[in-house]
């Protein structure tokens, strides 16, 4: 588990499946920024049996409440194929949750925990561009727009522009701290 200011992050376990699943099985709460695709249920326990879905190329971290364990979202990453960084996607699941600070202190610390454990050199995040808590987030965690990648995204019907940003390994503002932290869970344990 990685500790943060206001969320915690953690794997998946066995025990949060079917909590996910409904999550990730709504178009509602998944809105606008991730793809309308379905996964089914059995489709998504295999891949969890096969994988804990974790593995070097692409992986998923949940976002918990410090005092009770409660799931409040979920960060994803995956190898990009054209670029050599990992592509980032973020959601906080209920609405209530949103805009107070959460995902920003939670990218932080991700983005950290990636540098500090992969080989990767970049981090990226494609968003649309009338997503502006998304943007905001991003920015907020050091990522620069690096510009358009026009009608890349095919949604509701339409080509969606898609904003492009990315954080290098020297930009990351925690980097040290998480390299502190571990080292001190080591020589205490």
């Amino acid at each position: 588990m990685i500790e943060g200011k206001i969320t915690h992050l953690r794997t998946v376990k066995e025990k949060d499946l079917e909590e996910l699943y409904a999550h990730f099985d709504s178009l509602r709460v998944r809105g606008e920024y991730l793809p309308a695709s379905l996964l089914s249920e059995k489709q998504f326990k295999k891949e969890f049996e096969e994988t804990g879905l974790w593995t070097g190329d692409r992986g998923t971290i949940l976002l918990t409440a410090p005092n009770d364990n409660r799931i409040i979202g979920a960060i994803w990453f995956e190898r990009a194929e054209l670029f050599d960084c990992l592509s980032l996607r973020f959601l906080i699941f209920r609405e209530n949750e949103r805009g107070i600070g959460i995902m920003s202190d939670a990218l932080d610390l991700f983005c950290s925990y990636l540098f500090s454990t992969k080989k990767v050199q970049r981090l990226q995040i494609a968003v649309p561009d009338y997503l502006k808590p998304a943007i905001r987030v991003a920015q907020k965690c050091g990522f620069q727009f690096e510009g358009i990648a026009r009608e890349s995204l095919f949604h509701k019907g339409r080509y969606l522009d898609l904003c492009l940003y990315s954080l290098l390994r020297n930009e990351c503002k925690n980097l040290e701290k998480i390299y502190l932290h571990y080292a001190n869970l080591s020589s205490n344990g």
